[in-house]
């Protein structure tokens, strides 16, 4: 899914940890199948399931905001450049 990746993508530019960036990422792009599969079963379409499955992860904004403000999970490069 695009939207995750530019989400890691943005996550690394902000100096956020690269093995941070993956564990977050692998667990939301679990969560977005597990909802997309839920929504597909209750017979959404494909294009509603995904939107459905999006919106139950929550903002993406809210989520980079969230890893950017926890300075332990920073690279030490970004800590000490």
């Amino acid at each position: 899914m695009r939207q995750l990746e530019e989400l890691g993508e943005q996550l690394l530019r902000e100096g956020i940890a690269y093995r941070h960036v993956r564990r977050f990422s692998g667990e939301l792009r679990d969560h977005y199948e597990d909802a997309l599969r839920a929504e597909t079963a209750r017979g959404a379409s494909p294009e509603e399931a995904s939107r459905a499955a999006l919106a139950r992860l929550g903002s993406l904004e809210d989520l980079a905001r969230g890893m950017i403000a926890r300075s332990e999970l920073r690279a030490w490069s970004a800590l000490y450049p």
